[in-house]
């Protein structure tokens, strides 16, 4: 697992080092924080022999070898991001990295904004791109990016915000793009305070994983929403109350495994079965890490 923190460093550390725990357990340290005030703000699984992309909330995306990242012990500190991508700036936050593999089926690219923009790039376009050449995102007119995946263009995809809206469409109703600094399109319509925070592709056989920021979680089946038009609100999903916004969307199976971080450097590693199917769009779930204080879940991802 590469464990990218909010300190501007990142580490390599086996899944092995966190063992499954029961759901509401208080956890274990994520990382050596060094400093107060310093977790984990993005978590990625990869392999070592992987080329991994990097894409930053400004917009540009930086290439690593997963083997250049030492593995190491959960206690020791990581090295800044800047040593392995010369061109890294300050201040940039990592908030997606995936192992760069050409599907072995048709595949675009999409990067969605903070505040609902899509745009859906050709693979070919992201491929031929010279390393050198960072920017995918026009951040300074756009804002700064919330999800980035590569999906079967054929897929149903859904947006999930913060305040626990989501709208599913079709990803054939959104038009390739060639140029990579294009704007996008305007999906879901985003209320005051509101920010885009989970999208997937998903099928009405599927499961959908939500997960607010104090620890609470639920599945629901996908099948209760229904595929809309490429812009509109959305339905309700989750019982975003104040203080327990979404901070997670994402289509599961009960096999995988969900791993969730919080502010006050704690992971816990938990079974998805684990976590209660509930029909109700307005429950926030039940507890998946027991929260001490002001504890709030600051990352989250499933494997």
């Amino acid at each position: 697992m590469l464990f990218f923190a909010t300190d501007g460093t990142v580490k390599s550390t086996g899944l092995d080092k966190y063992r499954i725990q029961k759901r509401k357990g208080t956890g274990i340290a994520a990382i050596n924080a060094g400093d107060e005030g310093t977790y984990p703000r993005f978590v990625a699984q990869v392999n070592s022999h992987d080329r991994v992309m990097m894409v930053t909330d400004q917009g540009n995306r930086y290439f690593i070898n997963a083997y250049d990242v030492p593995s190491t012990n959960r206690g020791n500190k990581g090295r800044p991001v800047a040593d392995y991508v010369d061109a890294f700036e300050d201040g940039e936050k990592v908030i997606a990295a995936f192992p760069m593999r050409r599907p072995d089926h048709d595949a675009t690219f999409v990067v969605v904004c903070r505040n609902g923009l899509l745009k859906r790039l050709s693979l070919d376009t992201l491929y031929k791109m010279r390393e050198s050449t960072t920017k995918i995102q026009p951040v300074e007119e756009t804002g700064p990016i919330a999800c980035v995946k590569i999906v079967d263009p054929s897929d149903d995809i859904f947006i999930a915000s913060a305040g626990g809206r989501l709208l599913r469409t079709k990803m054939s109703a959104v038009r390739e793009m060639s140029n990579r600094l294009g704007k996008g399109i305007i999906s879901l319509v985003l209320g005051d305070d509101d920010h885009v925070v989970g999208f997937d592709t998903v099928s009405d056989e599927d499961e959908i994983l939500f997960v607010g920021e104090k620890g609470y979680g639920k599945r629901t089946d996908a099948s209760n929403f229904m595929t809309k038009g490429r812009r509109g609100k959305g339905a309700t999903c989750y019982g975003s109350g104040e203080g327990n916004r979404l901070v997670l969307a994402a289509t599961v199976r009960p096999e995988q495994e969900l791993m969730l971080a919080t502010d006050h450097n704690k992971v816990i590693r938990i079974s998805v079965s684990e976590i209660k199917q509930i029909a109700s769009p307005r429950s926030r779930g039940l507890s998946l890490k027991r929260m001490e204080g002001d504890e709030t879940v600051t990352t989250a991802v499933c494997f």
